[in-house]
């Protein structure tokens, strides 16, 4: 009979929701409304795609700089609220003699010259109220600061834009200073694009902003494991799952790291673990399952599937499971009975077509 997975094919670990899972928008300047701007603003705004060439504005060395834009809104009349938002912008920068600027002619921003990024918190947040409360419609803004890191002038701009699209997936605040969270969003969208080194690159300098940082620590281990580098993968679960208030996620990959490094027993002891802790991810009692069937301990195996279908009734390779074990006990009424359940779900499911063709 066939296997129920191709064994070129990795499970799927589990990567933090948060902000990779929703759909975050972002409505930008385009051409149509750049132009009038600019006229309009450019005793204060300048233009730019590089902040090095006005950086020479800024009075000291420290500099944050602040991105705005706004989140979409259907049927909005988008050039009276690109000029709402620009006019607040040039109001407090003209207040605090911080210069304006459109970044890429996508977004306009404030280049503010001081090092305190609670004052640039404290000047966002003032423009987003203002903003709301003349146009019925959420700003957003992302905020960068230099120096950071090894980061250089130019990568400014770039992080205030990381900054930004992390702000926009936040359900109240709506403003966002560049952080390890930022990366980590930065990071799943290289991850997604199956560019794990740049994925790991964004990850690597998270982890330097903030080495505590639980979510940054298991996409690293996804990002190795998914590149078969299972023994460093582990060290990562392992150091997110010790220090994670909910270590449901880092457990789980880390018991399957071990599995599909053919360490069964250890796979098998950090799995059991985190199912006492009554951890309720449907993919720890379904490989736990699995170890016990592959051991042909079916009556364990089946215990553990049970478990996984009660969490996860929708998931065709658990009732594959279940109905191969049945098939090995000859139930075939109840065999028969799971596997077209599993092809409800998963109409092209090679496994359950030849399990069903047999028990005909």
């Amino acid at each position: 009979m066939e296997q129920h997975f191709s064994p070129e094919k990795l499970p799927e670990f589990l990567y933090p929701e948060k902000e990779s899972e929703k759909n975050h928008q972002i409505t930008y300047l385009d051409k149509r409304y750049t132009g009038g701007l600019k006229v309009r603003f450019n005793d204060w705004f300048h233009v730019s795609e590089d902040i090095t060439k006005f950086a020479e504005l800024a009075k000291g060395s420290d500099l944050n700089l602040i991105l705005f834009a706004f989140v979409p809104k259907k049927g909005a009349d988008f050039t009276k609220l690109w000029t709402s938002l620009c006019s607040i912008i040039d109001k407090y920068a003209k207040e605090s003699e911080n210069p304006c600027f459109f970044v890429k002619e996508k977004v306009p921003g404030i280049l503010v010259n001081s090092s305190s990024i609670k004052y640039s918190e404290k000047l966002s947040k003032k423009i987003i109220e203002n903003f709301a409360l003349d146009n019925k419609t959420e700003a957003i803004s992302g905020i960068s600061y230099f120096p950071c890191l090894d980061y250089t002038l130019k990568n400014v701009v770039q992080n205030a834009e990381k900054a930004l699209v992390h702000a926009s997936m936040l359900e109240e605040t709506k403003m966002a200073v560049f952080d390890s969270i930022s990366l980590n969003v930065s990071s799943d969208e290289y991850f997604q694009k199956k560019n794990i080194e740049k994925a790991v690159a964004e990850l690597e300098k998270a982890l330097l902003l903030n080495k505590k940082d639980t979510n940054v620590l298991n996409s690293l281990g996804v990002c190795h494991a998914v590149q078969k580098d299972f023994e460093q993968a582990s060290l990562y679960f392992e150091k997110a799952a010790q220090i994670s208030p909910d270590p449901t996620m880092p457990s789980y990959n880390l018991g399957l790291v071990y599995y599909l490094d053919q360490k069964k027993d250890k796979a098998k002891e950090i799995l059991k673990q985190a199912f006492k802790k009554g951890f309720d991810y449907f993919g720890i009692p379904f490989y736990l399952g699995k170890i016990e069937y592959e051991l042909e301990n079916y009556s364990k195996a089946m215990d553990y599937f049970l478990k996984a279908d009660k969490l996860k009734p929708d998931n065709a390779a658990v009732l594959n499971f279940i109905g191969a074990v049945f098939l090995i006990d000859e139930d075939f009424d109840n065999a028969y009975s799971y596997y077209k359940r599993a092809l409800k779900i998963f109409p092209h499911n090679a496994y359950a077509l030849s399990a069903l063709g047999y028990i005909y």
